[in-house]
């Protein structure tokens, strides 16, 4: 360990003063190592922002190598306000007429009459305040086109505690509740339209049905054999573990997908079980088919435990593992073939369910959808109002739309020529180098900022891979088109696109007129243009947007190889294995530049360690003589 005399010496020596004046002409090549350093890390820059560029035009060039970039099609509606369209690229063009004559909605209940709220605190009011007292009704089952719960209710529950204990379920369900104050009503709405939307509610207690939610238990609409809101029949519970949202995966570790049989009256229904499936998708998909139209119900009730319900004492509800392998898709389940027990269950219901739209198109018979908004021979209809005539939809081609698809590739390619000629024909100032630190110590923040913005200069200039990219444009945007059928567009000034003079390096200009009716009259074969591919592995055979895309990506991987990205380690790119090789030159120069300090600091301490042994000596001679020191 070198010891070191700092500031100043016993002899008056200031040794860190002297040290670094010697150690600063030292430093020249450690200096001119971080310039070379700091000209790579902005050279590497300068590549990497302009290879983003040509990623985005490269993207770009992909899409206008598909034909649904020239394919867009508009549509005119005779009467709006009724009917709205929207053409995809399929749509063929033409005149189409279609008259609704229901609009699909959704399943909805609402209370009959006001239920007595506002005088007891309204949307505050509890279930004791409207009446109900203990027992009172425990449970209150939801059902929907998404599947079924069932919550817990308590007589100090609010109304609008209530709602929001539905809608908390709606995930489950696809069930809303609201309660309404100033009508005094509850209002229950499916989240799906068409017939197979549903909103059905379940409870024990007619009272509770009647006096707090307002509504007449009434027939079942998916089951007409039930009569006056009444069910009767058995629940049984099975022995899954209790889930309290239903988003529990019955099995997670599935190896296979399993069927679960479930048969009732002699149908068998079947339902497959994957390792994703959770209870709630199976109680959906149970109470989506005929099993349910039967009047079995599967439901999660109060303890979040799978139930079914039976509404037949007298028939056996069966469940089987269609699947042959090691699985027991019943015992994750907790079901046994054929349960038995199960308790009467008496209970009082009211449902609604939705309606689908009917639809005439073309004159066509009456078609059913779901909803409103619904596709046809590819033009999607939004249906707004009923109606008492056709309304008429036009779909043609969408000249403006393509017109500027093509424009902005042409202008995106015209951005892209400019910036990679602005580089390669930037002026390198080589008498900026970048600042060393004592340089930099020197200036103001402008004077550093004026000084790199000069030493920044032509770093890509004349760089043999963009000046190659240019001329390669160049020669793809202008050369014809091979292979393609005889009377077919093949070079671009056919359509208007011209190039401008070589010193421009081969920018392109649009007759707008000369495009516009190209694509008015022969969409086909400009499209044909930029987006015909052959086998051939040169560009002759390529559209314009294909030639482009291939000559992008390969820029794009050329100057990946030599500048990486932001993603890249250093070893992985040229610029960066000279930036490795630096540094370990600087970390040779810094170990020397050290060893060299501790060197000056040991011999001036040697230096001040013979001064002090000098002064010593003449001090202990003059004593000796009588003298003084």
């Amino acid at each position: 360990m070198v010891t070191r005399i700092n500031g100043f010496s016993n002899s008056g020596i200031d040794v860190d003063s002297l040290v670094q004046k010697l150690m600063k002409a030292q430093q020249a090549p450690l200096d001119k190592l971080k310039q070379k350093k700091q000209v790579l890390e902005w050279q590497q820059d300068d590549f990497r922002t302009l290879n983003s560029k040509i990623l985005d035009f490269k993207n770009l060039s992909f899409n206008m190598k598909l034909q649904s970039s020239y394919l867009t099609k508009k549509t005119s509606s005779s009467n709006d306000t009724l009917l709205s369209a929207a053409a995809t690229p399929s749509a063929i063009n033409g005149t189409y007429t279609l008259q609704v004559n229901r609009l699909a909605s959704a399943a909805q209940l609402t209370s009959d009459n006001k239920i007595g709220a506002t005088s007891k605190g309204g949307a505050n009011a509890t279930l004791a305040d409207m009446g109900m007292s203990p027992p009172g009704p425990a449970e209150l089952t939801i059902t929907g086109s998404k599947g079924s719960t069932t919550i817990q209710v308590n007589m100090t529950d609010t109304l609008s505690g209530l709602a929001s204990a539905i809608n908390l379920k709606a995930n489950l369900t696809g069930v809303t509740a609201n309660y309404d104050a100033t009508l005094d009503r509850f209002f229950f709405a499916s989240s799906t339209t068409g017939e197979k939307a549903v909103v059905d509610i379940k409870t024990k207690d007619i009272a509770f049905l009647q006096n707090v939610l307002g509504l007449s238990p009434g027939l079942d609409p998916t089951a007409d054999k039930i009569t006056g809101g009444l069910v009767t029949g058995k629940a049984f519970t099975s022995g899954t573990p209790p889930t309290a949202d239903g988003l529990t995966k019955i099995n997670g570790s599935l190896s296979a997908p399993q069927v679960l049989r479930i048969e009732y009256k002699g149908e068998q229904y079947n339902f497959t079980i994957k390792d994703t499936t959770n209870i709630s998708t199976l109680i959906n998909g149970i109470n989506s088919t005929g099993l349910n139209k039967a009047g079995v119900t599967a439901y999660l009730d109060v303890n979040g435990k799978l139930n079914f319900f039976n509404p037949d004492k007298d028939e056996k509800l069966t469940f089987s593992d269609m699947t042959v392998d090691s699985e027991d898709i019943l015992g994750s389940l907790g079901l046994t073939s054929t349960p038995t027990g199960g308790d009467d269950y008496d209970y009082y219901k009211s449902a609604a369910q939705g309606q689908d739209a009917l639809v005439e198109y073309n004159g066509l018979q009456e078609e059913k959808f779901s909803s409103n908004t619904f596709t046809i021979n590819g033009v999607t209809y939004t249906a707004k109002s009923e109606m008492t005539a056709p309304v008429s939809i036009s779909v043609s081609q969408d000249v403006d739309a393509v017109y500027n698809n093509i424009k902005n590739f042409i202008d995106k390619y015209n951005d892209l020529i400019s910036s990679i000629d602005s580089k390669i024909n930037e002026t390198r100032n080589r008498s900026y180098l970048p600042l060393t630190d004592d340089e930099r110590s020197a200036m103001t923040d402008d004077q550093i900022k004026l000084w790199e913005t000069q030493a920044k200069s032509g770093l890509l200039h004349n760089d043999t891979v963009l000046n190659s990219a240019l001329s390669n444009f160049r020669l793809s945007m202008t050369s014809a088109i091979n292979n393609l059928p005889a009377g077919d567009l093949k070079v671009l000034s056919e359509i208007g696109i011209t190039t401008t003079s070589y010193l421009d390096r081969g920018k392109l200009t649009i007759n707008e007129s000369k495009l516009k009716e190209a694509l008015t009259n022969y969409p086909d074969k400009v499209m044909n243009m930029f987006t015909a591919s052959d086998n051939d592995t040169s560009d002759n055979g390529h559209g314009f947007a294909v030639r482009l895309y291939d000559q992008t990506s390969r820029i794009f991987s050329l100057i990946t190889d030599k500048a990486g990205t932001q993603e890249s380690t250093l070893s992985n790119y040229d610029i960066g294995k000279q930036i490795t090789d630096i540094n370990k030159q600087i970390t040779t120069q810094n170990s020397r530049l050290q060893d060299l300090e501790d060197r000056y600091y040991k011999q001036f301490s040697a230096m001040e360690s013979a001064i002090s042994k000098l002064q010593s000596q003449g001090s202990s001679l003059l004593s000796k003589i009588g003298g003084t020191s």
